[in-house]
């Protein structure tokens, strides 16, 4: 690659220069609708979760969204909306976000879902680490051999051709952007309890209340 992400001979990045975003464009149909990153668990908004992880990982905390929305506001993190709502699905959440990132003066973006309050807290140092060792302008997280793409690191580099790619795609998938464009990072060990475990039905939540409430062991 012609660009270097790395500094100097650092080994990763400070969490200064990266901008995480929870991507909250998501509703919660199969849990009786409304915003997902506002389904209560545990007590709390489910995306309060995700930023407790996160903000120890980054400078600055935001908020993914189809549209600005004042039933967000509860969750205190600035929303960015996607350029074109309803049009060009997850990835154009990502070109959002990444643009916002650029405009702000933030060199790289670090993503992950609302719906994963058991989230790695090395996430970010992880992802970090194999894109300046690999000199890499995308990182994305591997666990149990399956790739997770919505738990990656982009560098504002990325942006021009993200962006013609949502443009020219419409709906644009996260892997087919990504083939060819990232390193993967497969440094989280099989356990019980997947860290990088989504929420997606009443299941799910039942099942994450019963390990953050004490009901099931959390081994994450």
């Amino acid at each position: 690659m012609n660009q270097t992400f790395s500094a100097g001979m650092q080994r990763e990045l400070e969490p200064t220069r990266i901008v995480a975003a929870i991507l909250a464009g998501g509703r919660s149909e199969r849990m009786g609708g409304g915003p997902k990153a506002l389904v209560d668990l545990a007590g709390k908004p489910m995306a309060d979760h995700v930023a407790e992880r996160l903000k120890t990982q980054a400078g600055k905390l935001l908020l993914s969204v189809e549209t600005l929305s004042p039933e967000l506001d509860v969750l205190g993190l600035p929303q960015v909306p996607d350029r074109n709502p309803g049009s060009n699905g997850p990835l154009g959440g990502v070109a959002s976000v990444l643009r916002h990132a650029a405009d702000t003066n933030c060199e790289w973006l670090l993503i992950a879902p609302c719906d994963a309050p058991f989230l790695p807290s090395d996430l970010g140092r992880r992802l970090s680490r194999a894109a300046v060792a690999g000199d890499s302008g995308i990182a994305m997280a591997r666990y149990a051999d399956r790739l997770q793409p919505a738990f990656s690191l982009w560098h504002v580099s990325q942006l021009d051709e993200l962006e013609r790619a949502v443009e020219e795609q419409g709906k644009a998938g996260f892997f087919e952007f990504l083939r060819g464009r990232c390193v993967d990072v497969m440094e989280w060990l099989p356990r019980p309890l997947d860290p990088f475990f989504n929420i997606n039905d009443r299941a799910d939540l039942e099942r994450a209340n019963r390990i953050l409430t004490g009901a099931e062991e959390n081994e994450s």
